[in-house]
């Protein structure tokens, strides 16, 4: 699960169409969606197999600044993601309904990694 949204490749598996650099603290990554928009975004905290929180620093104005923190935890057999979008402007609140109901697409997609029969699929808008 932790290279999964961690990795350039794990990320470009489930959320992004393709992705560059390093996820780990105060790097930066890259991830691309088709030709549509392109993010740009720092770690800002990087906990091994248990927590990510990244930084928006360049994208589309509503989510610019806002933090993506991606918690794991193992507990009885299973992993537990737990995803948070935060920072958003209340200027921007319209934007975040919109894609907070991506998130959900996402994810699954996410969980649908380790299931060979389910198909990758990348939200074309």
């Amino acid at each position: 699960m932790f290279n999964a949204i961690s990795t350039p490749g794990g990320l470009a598996k489930w959320w992004a169409t393709s992705a560059n650099g390093t996820v780990a603290k105060d790097e930066t990554i890259q991830l691309n969606f088709d030709k549509l928009v392109t993010l740009k975004l720092r770690c800002d905290e990087f906990i091994s197999n248990q927590k990510i929180v990244l930084t928006c620093f360049e994208s589309f104005q509503a989510w610019d600044k806002t933090q993506l923190v991606f918690n794991i935890e193992e507990k009885n057999s299973q992993v537990f993601l737990t995803h948070i979008h935060q920072n958003i402007s209340e200027d921007e609140i319209e934007s975040y309904i919109y894609f907070s109901t991506k998130w959900t697409v996402y994810l699954l997609s996410l969980n649908n990694i380790w299931k060979p029969e389910k198909a990758h699929h990348t939200l074309k808008n």
